[in-house]
């Protein structure tokens, strides 16, 4: 592509003749005004004699004119036109704005490395794409209320002094990039609200200042955000979290850990999601987000990631392990996000449900005392279910006669000494549930379990009332020493509960 040369479309002298809109063009550029070639609301569907203006002539009136062409401070500004050929300004400097309303262009405009001082306005236009990578605005550019891209929009490395204004439009890619804005930077607000998007949309290393935007714009599963820093959000745009998600939903499934087993993930739009909500005061979204992105770490494959120098049984087994713990943390403690309270509410429900249980199985006489001395003293023989004077109590109680109270019970025998601790099936259910704390049940008190199987198969499928109060009485310590760490973790401060 080159560039006109100077001597060649730089002077009024070079365009012969004009056709009527260019004459009307001139005339309203000399004036300030603005140039309406049809004064219908509508862009035109076809060139004509009236209605077509020539790009280069275009350009020379953005470019300054001549000292027979004089364009006024107010830039040019063109309503209702159809522009022919090709439109370049690449390289160059507009010293005042380019507004086009209602036009079409059938080429698309080339402000590669140009500058431009003011506004660049396509409002309601047609192009067949944009190429302005590297080009500094130093107003606001407006791709909307109508605007329609039929190739590729590409604002990449831009400076833009104002606003990126796209909203109302329809970019169409074609297959490929709709909007091409890596490393743009916008120094106000990025508008992008009730678009039609056919296409990539990539924002990668891009920097605007607010972001106003909906989900329906942003196209599904093309979108890129890696980089893209916005300072915040602004108007309309929803700030909940449950919206933002869906938002980072449509990215890249590869980006969005959704794909090539997490190798593809990009973290940094959820961590700019965490840290601008936070700034924005939305402390309930913040934490929402952040267990979101825990979670979808989590699904990525990317809890218990190990150097590649490690053996790689010993590296699985480490990712097993941590994705395991990452998952506990996360169902226990919403993974520091949230107050001790969860966790302390989850305790209880398992101290008490876990007491009521044991409740059931010393009443059928599952525990017993744990010292030898009480188990095995011969005072305490009607206290022993399989004892012959406990039977002979329990016969004389069914037959309603007098008979020693809890006879064949441990729990409930009225002849073991009060000096000896009794069992409180909460109290011990509490002391299984708090490793450091020691209320004397869990050291006085055992579950009296059956010799065990001939093989450990056998042992496995043994479902009496005995070996299930075993595996029950395993669950809560291994659950009570894990909450008791988390909870220890979290209010000595080692936890972080990354918000920002």
């Amino acid at each position: 592509m080159v560039n006109p040369t100077l001597t060649d479309g730089r002077s009024l002298s070079d365009f012969k003749l004009l056709k009527p809109a260019e004459q009307k063009l001139l005339d309203a550029c000399r004036k300030g005004e603005i140039a309406y070639i049809s004064e219908q609301e509508q862009r035109p569907t076809e060139a004509t004699e009236e209605n077509t203006i020539s790009a280069s002539f275009l350009r020379f009136l953005a470019l300054g004119g001549d000292e027979h062409a004089p364009i006024h401070e107010k830039g040019v500004q063109i309503w209702g036109a159809w522009v022919e050929g090709e439109l370049n300004f690449e390289g160059e400097t507009l010293s005042h704005g380019l507004r086009l309303t209602y036009c079409h262009l059938n080429t698309t405009p080339n402000l590669r490395d140009s500058v431009v001082h003011g506004c660049l306005l396509f409002q309601v236009c047609h192009v067949e794409g944009l190429e302005a990578d590297r080009m500094k605005c130093s107003g606001t550019v407006f791709l909307n209320c109508g605007f329609i891209a039929t190739g590729e929009v590409s604002l990449a490395g831009a400076q833009i002094g104002g606003d990126l204004e796209c909203s109302g439009s329809m970019l169409d890619g074609m297959n490929g990039y709709a909007l091409l804005a890596e490393n743009m930077t916008v120094a106000g607000m990025f508008f992008f609200l009730n678009l039609t998007v056919k296409g990539v949309v990539s924002l990668v290393s891009a920097k605007v200042g607010s972001l106003e935007d909906d989900l329906k714009s942003w196209p599904e599963g093309g979108l890129n955000l890696d980089g893209f820093v916005y300072d915040r959000l602004s108007g309309t745009t929803p700030k909940d979290a449950e919206t933002r998600l869906k938002w980072l939903d449509k990215q890249l499934v590869s980006h969005a850990g959704l794909a090539d087993d997490g190798k593809s993930f990009k973290p940094q739009p959820w961590r700019q999601l965490q840290k601008v909500l936070y700034d924005m005061g939305h402390m309930r979204d913040v934490r929402l987000v952040s267990i979101a992105f825990e979670d979808r770490r989590h699904l990525a494959n990317l809890i218990g990631q190990a150097p590649e120098s490690w053996n790689k049984t010993i590296a699985r087994l480490y990712r097993k392990i941590s994705r395991c713990f990452h998952c506990l943390y996360g169902v226990l403690l919403s993974y520091g996000y949230y107050s001790p309270s969860r966790l302390i509410v989850e305790m209880m429900i398992v101290w008490l449900a876990c007491g009521i249980f044991y409740l059931g199985a010393a009443r059928n006489g599952v525990f017993a005392p744990s010292n030898p001395l009480v188990f095995q003293n011969s005072e305490y023989d009607v206290c022993k279910a399989d004892n012959e004077k406990a039977q002979a109590e329990m016969i004389k109680a069914a037959y309603g006669l007098p008979s020693v109270q809890g006879a064949g019970n441990w729990y409930l025998c009225k002849d073991l000494r009060e000096e000896y601790t009794g069992f409180s099936p909460l109290a011990y259910s509490l002391d299984l549930i708090l490793p450091l704390v020691d209320l004397q049940q869990e050291n006085d008190w055992a579950p009296m379990i059956p010799t065990p199987e001939a093989t450990w198969i056998d042992e496995l499928k043994a479902r009496s009332l005995k070996h299930v109060t075993r595996l029950v009485m395993w669950f809560e310590i291994l659950f009570g020493w894990v909450s008791s760490l988390l909870l220890v973790a979290v209010v000595s401060g080692l936890t972080k509960r990354r918000e920002e």
